[in-house]
């Protein structure tokens, strides 16, 4: 089992394996904090963590993360992007990704979703060329205030021929940025239907 362990700069490592702390951060999107760390687990394997405060719900929260089918709406570079109910009533998504414009380098990756509805969503690479292992989660967590605090973390193995500094600085240029767009679409849903509920 995964145990949250609550750890310095706001993030709840939810991994049994530690790794060697690279950078650990905080980013300012849109006037919003938004805590980042990038570990080394060995190799060239990397676990890039972030996670955010939002005003608004985990349900609200929830209602974002799982709506699949608009998951290029919040996380940059997703090219392409569908999922599918398996007969055992998981989710799988299959999205394709931009790693590099330039270089014309795109990433095509199958992931299936187990669900723990407004607390949990982890993701596990089923399929991918590119990647040898991705795996990670989205954790939410209500807080005492009535905020919700979501922490994103992904653990990724790249294949050797994909350059490591690429895919690693990729990845954590992307997690604030999606994060604060989850957290953007979060309040103005849970706004929305607050004023749907005052009507």
């Amino acid at each position: 089992g995964r145990d949250a362990v609550v750890v310095k700069g706001g993030l709840d490592e939810l991994s049994s394996r530690t790794g060697t702390l690279l950078i650990e951060e905080v980013k300012s999107i849109d006037g919003v904090d938004v805590f980042i760390r990038l570990e080394g687990l060995g190799g060239s394997r990397r676990r890039i963590s972030g996670g955010l405060h939002i005003e608004a719900p985990p349900r609200a929260v929830w209602d974002v993360l799982t709506n699949y089918s608009a998951l290029s709406e919040y996380i940059p570079n997703i090219a392409e992007s569908g999922s599918r109910v398996q007969p055992d009533g998981r989710v799988r998504i299959e999205q394709v990704g931009v790693i590099s414009q330039s270089l014309n380098l795109r990433t095509r990756i199958v992931l299936e979703v187990t669900e723990e509805p407004c607390r949990l969503l982890t993701f596990t690479k089923v399929e991918s060329r590119e990647f040898i292992e991705f795996e990670g989660t989205y954790a939410i967590a209500e807080r005492q205030d009535g905020r919700t605090f979501l922490q994103y973390s992904v653990d990724a193995l790249p294949h050797p021929l994909l350059p490591v500094f690429l895919v690693q600085s990729k990845i954590q240029q992307e997690v604030p940025p999606m994060l604060a767009a989850v957290r953007a679409i979060a309040i103005r849903r849970h706004r929305d239907q607050l004023a749907r509920d005052a009507a």
